[in-house]
């Protein structure tokens, strides 16, 4: 369109008074012509060098006079438009036939709290008004011209308002089949609420309902999702393959679980031993505790979060698995910690429940809100022989003082072997025994020193070790730093008294004096004499160390664990 047919605001009002202008001087034929006032000059429109201005006459602009310009601005554009006015109506006009596409991206783009405020003022508006009265069943009719009605017996043309429906009559007769529409007669009447809401809620609801009457199919479910008619899945995470004393509880607890109805599966980096322990078994490398080990568990966020999907919940079974708690947003997810640590990540925050193996563990995890359920053994863990020979001519044996379990600096194994000759000093029939190995390759060099003890029997791991600890006399855990004591309250179990030192969780699983000792760590000469004085008093302290350790049954662990996993079922994920 040009520029000069559909004139603006400012362009009339220019006309109109310069209309009133002439017709003032019209009436007064005595006053003397004043002169033409020059038109105003658009800002940024100077004189280029090199043009000369035109002269002002009547019809002449103070514009300079390029070549192809004549007269004023309209005539000079109908004359020969320059490339900027070209250029400027064909955006007017590419405009205009994109302006229906700009206006849906618009509506696109407003927030859903708009949209949700238009339907409650909707709403209200129908509470004040009362219910609108449903027009009856015909032929469509165009929203913005309500007399214009489509033809009976055929549809609507295109056009003829938003929604292009058949008649009722003709809607009435479709074949019955899927897709297949509800008579207008017989349709569901349209509650107040869903009215004033407008139809997109219409929808959501009447989706719902259709999903309510169709049979559920097995499916695993969406983040967020918890399905409660099927048997709850639980997926637990591990950071290596050969369990440790961590790895062994979790195994406890995944029996206990697996018969109370839970589906249960298990993960590692590789297929060790974990891997056949008659559970669902899945690869899921976390990483280990080197420098830059992290890297791994980053790469693993994918396998996790496809894993995290098909289970209900998430069970990290150390610290190092919980490298993947950022990766797990919107699942339900349990963080167990096994150590006594220095620092609380951040992302340590987003666990849902944060379980530890005792109160001196959940002492360092501050806002955590961490419980303590300590750690499962077996009550009863069956009859194994003696790996050791005897001594005796009819194969009795003498006092046996044994440690079970890894050989690290952590541990203090060295200070037993420092202790063992004033042992055997007081009483040379008394065998100083160290059964356990460095799997992990901790320290080689601390491994040889304690196995080229010469007053120390050294064996290496077996599996069975809660069974073979029945033919031990005392047991002893010279631990510098210790969160729980696993394989104390193993030998509690069946009867065995103990000598601990007083670090981490140890002091809550033995009581000084009742079921055992207590000496301070890094004391091999109080440590020696500990071990005598439960020699003296073996029969007794050990009926006591049977009774104090049911508290750490497994079916009693598993009861407290239980208690915590089964809310976070009826409760949607967050971020879900």
């Amino acid at each position: 369109m040009r520029r000069d047919a559909r004139p603006g605001r400012r362009h009339r009002r220019r006309t109109r008074t310069a209309r009133l202008r002439r017709r003032r001087r019209a009436a007064e034929p005595s006053a003397r012509p004043r002169a033409r006032p020059a038109p105003r000059r658009r800002p940024g429109r100077r004189p280029r060098p090199g043009h000369a201005a035109v002269a002002r006459g009547p019809g002449r602009s103070r514009r300079p006079a390029r070549p192809g310009w004549i007269g004023d601005g309209r005539a000079r554009d109908r004359a020969r438009p320059c490339a900027r006015l070209r250029a400027r109506r064909r955006g007017r006009l590419a405009g205009r036939a994109h302006r229906p596409a700009r206006a849906a991206a618009r509506r696109a783009r407003r927030p859903a709290r708009g949209r949700r405020a238009a339907a409650g003022r909707r709403a209200r508006l129908a509470l004040r008004g009362g219910p609108r009265p449903r027009a009856a069943a015909g032929p469509p009719r165009d929203r913005r011209h309500p007399a214009r009605a489509a033809p009976r017996g055929r549809r609507a043309r295109p056009g003829r308002g938003r929604r292009h429906r058949a008649p009722a009559r003709a809607r009435a007769h479709r074949p019955a089949g899927r897709g297949a529409r509800r008579p207008a007669a017989a349709a569901r009447p349209r509650t107040l609420a869903s009215r004033a809401a407008g139809p997109a809620v219409a929808r959501r609801a009447a989706r719902r309902r259709h999903r309510a009457r169709r049979p559920r199919r097995d499916l695993p479910p969406r983040p967020g999702v918890r399905v409660t008619a099927q048997a709850p899945r639980l997926l637990a995470v591990n950071a290596v393959d050969h369990p440790g004393g961590a790895e062994l509880g979790l195994v406890r607890l995944a029996r206990r679980l697996g018969a109370r109805g839970w589906e249960i599966t298990l993960t590692s980096p590789e297929a060790g031993p974990l891997a056949h322990q008659g559970f669902d078994w899945a690869r899921l490398d976390v990483g280990g505790l080197g420098a830059g080990e992290g890297a791994r568990a980053v790469a693993a966020w994918p396998r996790a979060r496809k894993l995290a999907r098909a289970h209900d919940v998430v069970y990290l079974n150390s610290t190092v698995c919980g490298r993947l708690l950022p990766a797990l947003r919107g699942h339900r997810t349990v963080l167990h910690v096994h150590d006594v640590v220095e620092r609380v990540p951040r992302h340590w925050h987003r666990a849902d429940v944060v379980l530890a193996d005792s109160q001196a563990v959940a002492d360092r995890l501050d806002g955590l809100g961490a419980h303590v359920v300590y750690c499962p053994i077996e009550l009863d863990p069956g009859e194994a022989p003696a790996p050791w020979a005897p001594t005796g001519p009819h194969g009795e044996t003498g006092p046996v003082v044994g440690f079970v379990g890894r050989i690290e600096p952590r541990k203090g194994v060295a200070d037993l072997v420092a202790a063992a000759p004033a042992i055997r000093a007081h009483d040379p029939e008394i065998r100083v025994v160290v059964m356990g190995d460095d799997p992990y390759d901790t320290d080689p060099d601390y491994l040889a020193d304690v196995r080229s003890a010469p007053a120390v029997e050294h064996l290496p791991w077996v599996d069975d070790a809660p069974a073979i600890m029945r033919h031990l006399s005392v047991l002893v855990a010279p631990s510098h730093q210790e969160p729980f004591g696993t394989v104390l309250s193993e030998a509690m179990a069946v009867g065995v008294p103990v000598v601990a030192t007083r670090v981490g969780g140890l002091a809550e699983v033995v009581d000084d004096g009742v079921n055992g000792i207590l000496v301070e760590p890094g004391d091999p000469p109080a440590l020696a004499a500990a071990v005598l004085r439960v020699l003296e008093r073996r029969d007794e302290l050990g009926a006591r160390a049977r009774e104090a350790a049911r508290r750490f049954g497994a079916d009693a662990y598993s009861d407290r664990v239980e208690a915590l996993l089964r809310p976070l079922l009826a409760t949607p994920a967050d971020g879900a």
